[in-house]
C-alpha cells in the first residue's frame, strides 16, 4: 500500500508538479512545500491529500511561504491524528484583498471548536505561524462533519 501511494504521488508530481504549467506565479513559492506536507500526511496516516493551487496565486515572500506550508502541515497532522481523516483537500487561491487564502478541508470526525481548547499544535504551529507574518486563521468544524482550517496571508 505504501509503494502504491508513493507511485501515485510520483505520478501526481509528474503531472502537476513544480515543472508543470500548474505551478505558475506564487504557486512556485509554496506548491512544492504543500505537496511535501501532503506526502508526509499520506505516509504517516495512509490517507490521500489533493493539493490544488490556483494558477494566479500571488508570489509569496519566503517567510510567508514557510509559514503557510508549516501551518498547512500542522493542520494535516491534526486531521490525521485527531480527526482520523482519510481524505483532505488543500486549496490555495488569491484572496480578495490581494493576498492569499488557503483552506485545508478534511473528512475526519470533526469537533466542536467552542468545546475544545486550542492545543499547542493549533495555537503555536498554526495560529502562531500565521500571525508572525501578519496572517490569520479561521476554523469551521462540527462533530461528524470533518473540519476546515482557513489561512489568510496579506
Amino acid at each position: 500500500a505504501r509503494m502504491a501511494r508513493e507511485q501515485e504521488r510520483d505520478l501526481r508530481e509528474f503531472l502537476f508538479g513544480a515543472g508543470s504549467t500548474a505551478d505558475r506565479g506564487g504557486a512556485r513559492d509554496v506548491g512544492p512545500r504543500l505537496r511535501a506536507a501532503a506526502a508526509r500526511f499520506e505516509d504517516a496516516f495512509g490517507g490521500r491529500v489533493d493539493v490544488v493551487l490556483a494558477p494566479d496565486l500571488p508570489h509569496l515572500k519566503q517567510k510567508q511561504a514557510d509559514a503557510l506550508a508549516g501551518a498547512v502541515g500542522e493542520a494535516l497532522v491534526n486531521a490525521g491524528k485527531h480527526g482520523g481523516a482519510t481524505r483532505v483537500t488543500v486549496y490555495a487561491e488569491p484572496a480578495d484583498d490581494g493576498g492569499v487564502q488557503c483552506s485545508v478541508r478534511d473528512d475526519g470526525k470533526g469537533f466542536d471548536p467552542a468545546k475544545i481548547s486550542e492545543g499547542v499544535g493549533l495555537s503555536r504551529s498554526i495560529r502562531g505561524r500565521m500571525e508572525e507574518v501578519g496572517g490569520r486563521v479561521g476554523i469551521d468544524s462540527r462533530p461528524g462533519a470533518g473540519a476546515q482550517v482557513w489561512l489568510w496571508l496579506p
